[in-house]
């Protein structure tokens, strides 16, 4: 009896760390009329981004929520700021090139990387500014044992590892 409850307390752990290692992200993301993004988070966008025309807004659902995204072209740089159902900002995040990361940071994420995939891709990076302070969001192609896939990567201001997910791609058809 003993022997059975340890077994299956031993297979509930695994089974809890195989799921939550292995998160997966399913967003939609939904094109809205500006008139459908919260008053508050127009006031947010103005302030920030002074003369700003041409914004794309979104919902996005996801696994946990429901917020709100406004997506633009600044100064030649491209932003996304994402907002609450509340219209509090949450994040900041400006699209840039692999060699605006510093050199140890680059160093730090490659180091991941490399320690978790047999080879992986660098698709997008973007500097993301919130209220706990700079971060990296990374989309990668990673492959691992001939099997690749796309995930999300966070890393912190110094490049060190904050969490992942997978990136499920959800497609829609008229088939039944």
């Amino acid at each position: 009896m003993i022997r059975t409850t340890i077994r299956f307390v031993f297979i509930g752990i695994l089974l809890f760390f195989t799921i939550s290692l292995h998160a997966q992200k399913v967003e939609i993301e939904k094109r809205i009329d500006g008139t459908s993004f919260p008053d508050k988070s127009h006031e947010i966008l103005k302030a920030g981004f002074p003369g700003i025309s041409g914004v794309k807004y979104y919902i996005e659902t996801n696994n946990q929520d429901k917020t709100f995204e406004a997506k633009f072209e600044f100064n030649g740089a491209v932003y996304s700021m994402e907002f609450s159902s509340d219209g509090e900002w949450l994040d900041t995040e400006m699209t840039i090139p692999q060699t605006d990361l510093g050199n140890s940071i680059l160093e730090n994420i490659n180091k991941t990387l490399k320690h978790r995939f047999d080879g992986f891709t660098l698709k997008k990076i973007q500097h993301q500014l919130s209220p706990d302070g700079i971060r990296y969001e990374i989309t990668v192609k990673g492959r691992l044992k001939g099997k690749g896939e796309l995930y999300e990567f966070l890393f912190n201001s110094m490049g060190g590892y904050m969490n992942d997910q997978i990136i499920e791609i959800e497609t829609f058809t008229n088939e039944f």
